[in-house]
């Protein structure tokens, strides 16, 4: 009869396969850690993003309310336009179709309202997380959208008050209308220029962890 020749591992290599064994459990172990952590901020990043999916842009120093009246004088006199890009903004939405304007009421001013379109992107209510106060942007423009494509990188941040930090690189996938995309409306609203035409796009963001999970600071 012939004998399995049993396989025989030298004493000398017996301790490096023990090595070599216990390497890979911590590396399966880390891996496992990896994903769950990932996991765990994943959600979080998910649900602002989708929150935050409308970009939008403010069109006068502060929050819109429409309609807008400004004085004509910002359209002639230079040194009144040193200090705001308003009448510029305004002249790019009304060359898109998104507004238009009257003379008056108020003598010497201007009066813009929206036009369908502009009604169209007009910023639509998003309720705030709980505990934070609605914000009172429901008078900007929507240009975009966005949508989420997962994490980066993260790194600890250190710690405030006792709660761990996590700073996050993500990515989302942008689309910017038509109409935003012309020179005019780029020119004159930097938030609008600074996503292009859109696609492809890195954002950073800052996460602190609760007892209930992550939240975006």
């Amino acid at each position: 009869m012939l004998k399995l020749r049993e396989k025989i591992v030298h004493p000398f290599l017996r301790p490096r396969l023990v090595v070599c064994m216990a390497m890979a459990i911590a590396l399966s172990a880390c891996g496992d850690q990896k994903a769950s952590h990932e996991n765990d901020i994943d959600t979080p990043l998910r649900a602002f993003v989708k929150e935050h999916a409308q970009l939008c842009a403010t069109v006068g120093p502060t929050d819109d309310t429409w309609p807008i009246e400004i004085d004509a004088r910002f359209f002639t006199n230079n040194i009144w336009r040193q200090n705001t890009n308003l009448p510029d903004r305004l002249s790019a939405l009304a060359a898109a179709g998104l507004i238009r304007y009257a003379n008056g009421p108020k003598q010497g001013f201007r009066t813009y309202t929206l036009t369908d379109l502009g009604i169209q992107k007009l910023r639509r209510y998003v309720p705030p997380r709980p505990g934070l106060e609605a914000k009172g942007d429901e008078g900007q423009l929507c240009f975009g959208s966005q949508e989420y494509r997962g994490i980066v990188s993260s790194e600890a941040a250190g710690q405030d008050m006792g709660f761990p930090l996590m700073n996050v690189k993500y990515k989302v996938e942008v689309s910017v209308d038509t109409w935003a995309q012309r020179q005019d409306v780029q020119s004159a609203f930097k938030k609008i220029r600074s996503y292009g035409v859109g696609g492809a796009r890195e954002e950073s963001i800052r996460l602190f962890r609760r007892q209930d999970g992550w939240i975006v600071e």
